[in-house]
């Protein structure tokens, strides 16, 4: 089933926007001079993470759309 992957797509960038999140915290405690660059890669990884969320939300509610009209076909 397509949902099926869809989900455990969804668990995986969930799982990597929560460590991007608390590399973000980490290096946000730290003083900004130190690491400047493991900023910049932690940005890109929020950035990244969330990316995927939303693609992978879009894409759910596709397949829940698609299976919605396909249940109301088959009603009528």
């Amino acid at each position: 089933m397509q949902s099926a992957g869809l989900y455990d797509r969804l668990e995986r960038a969930l799982i990597a926007l929560e460590y991007a999140l608390a590399d973000a915290r980490s290096l946000d405690r730290a003083p900004r001079r130190e690491e400047p660059e493991g900023i910049d890669r932690s940005q890109a990884a929020l950035l990244s993470a969330g990316d995927e969320v939303q693609e992978v939300l879009l894409a759910l509610r596709a397949v829940a759309l698609h299976d919605a009209a396909e249940s109301t076909r088959r009603w009528t």
